[in-house]
């Protein structure tokens, strides 16, 4: 058998990389169509000129995060608040103000899932519609911001009560919430790939309508499970409780989490003295509350790992906890309540967050507020 010539070969081998230099030129297109729908979204934010807030959410926008395939968009209106239209001055409806950042944002949820919109609804229910409900959450805000925006914006809606949302993260200074101490010096092999591949606008976006297309614990990841180093370094802030710590690991191996995330977690989650920075924040808003007639409740919200089961580390709860009740401020914690249902991090559906809640878990946050609301005796009907 005679071998193919040159030229056959050069054929062969033009037949064999055409279809591969094709598809190489519809990703590329498709990949500068995707970073040019990314560039339409409107800017999200306003910049304050104050350090706290150092923005407000950009007002009368509708829009979603910079993720193609995102499905979900966020109705700003014209007081920059997310939902529908309110009147700048109260009504004869009774009004809430809910502060916080994009955990009562909600930014994994539709405008109607959220916590606000849900509270209204469950207060509203079986009467007159009586109560309006405002989501004055931001992205990025933390305990000193909710004060500001609080001093700023807040008291000129003229909330009868403020209901705050605080986060896991709400004493650290969201601008300098960055690498963590606890995490890997430089990245490892997987770690450095995904980091490369999610420079693609394509890649960030089918991951996201991958994450979002499963209901079952999100799989696709690069780094998959702790290895030997990693398991130590959780143990190292668990070192009088290896249950809650055998918790975190099989959380993190059963979820399929890039270990890093909930390794950079632990540090400012666990931060004892740190959590002493919201003391001040919430002097101030109880305060201006005061100042105003308001009444003021905090819902705290947890991070997914610490309602999987087995996690019963007592911190950051025992200190904020101390520091409410110390400041005589009423409070509902919604760690225990998340976990007495014995699936309270299945309220968590993007898979590669741990802090936004699904709209399932909002609806039980909602009740318990409604119940704290009503045994505190603030949503009882004026008298007239």
């Amino acid at each position: 058998m005679s071998r193919p010539s040159k030229t056959g070969r050069r054929r062969q081998l033009l037949f064999l990389l055409a279809p591969l230099a094709l598809l190489l030129v519809l990703l590329a297109a498709l990949e500068v169509a995707a970073r040019w729908i990314v560039s339409r979204r409107p800017r999200p934010i306003v910049y304050s000129g104050v350090e706290h807030p150092p923005y407000f959410n950009a007002p009368g926008i509708t829009g979603a995060p910079p993720i193609v395939g995102f499905p979900i968009t966020y109705r700003i209106n014209r007081s920059g608040l997310r939902g529908p239209e309110v009147a700048k001055s109260k009504t004869e409806r009774r009004r809430i103000l809910v502060l916080g950042d994009s955990v009562v944002y909600g930014l994994a949820v539709h405008d109607h899932e959220t916590f606000p919109a849900q509270l209204e609804r469950q207060l509203n229910e079986g009467q007159e519609r009586g109560w309006e409900v405002l989501n004055g959450g931001v992205s990025g805000y933390d305990a000193q911001d909710y004060a500001g925006f609080l001093r700023l914006k807040g008291l000129e809606l003229e909330p009868d009560i403020v209901l705050l949302g605080l986060y896991r993260n709400d004493h650290v200074n969201a601008r300098t919430l960055g690498a963590s101490p606890a995490a890997p010096a430089s990245p490892r092999p997987p770690q450095r790939l995904r980091n490369f591949m999610l420079r693609s606008e394509l890649i960030k976006g089918g991951m996201e309508l991958l994450r979002r297309s499963r209901r079952s614990k999100f799989r696709f990841t690069l780094g998959r499970t702790l290895d030997e180093a990693g398991e130590n370094r959780v143990r190292s802030y668990f070192k009088t409780d290896a249950a809650t710590a055998d918790a975190v690991i099989r959380f993190v191996n059963d979820y399929r989490y890039d270990p890093s995330v909930v390794e950079s977690v632990l540090p400012w989650l666990l931060d004892q003295k740190g959590w002493e920075n919201v003391a001040k924040p919430l002097k101030e808003i109880k305060g201006l509350c005061r100042s105003r007639g308001i009444k003021l409740l905090v819902l705290i919200f947890p991070v997914q790992f610490e309602v999987f089961p087995g996690y019963r580390w007592p911190e950051p709860d025992r200190t904020v906890e101390r520091i409410l009740n110390s400041s005589g401020i009423s409070f509902v914690n919604l760690k225990p309540l998340m976990t007495l249902t014995g699936r309270g991090d299945e309220f968590y559906l993007e898979r590669g967050d741990l802090g936004h809640p699904s709209a399932e878990a909002y609806e039980l946050a909602a009740a318990a507020a409604r119940r704290k609301l009503a045994d505190l005796g603030w949503t009882r009907e004026p008298k007239r």
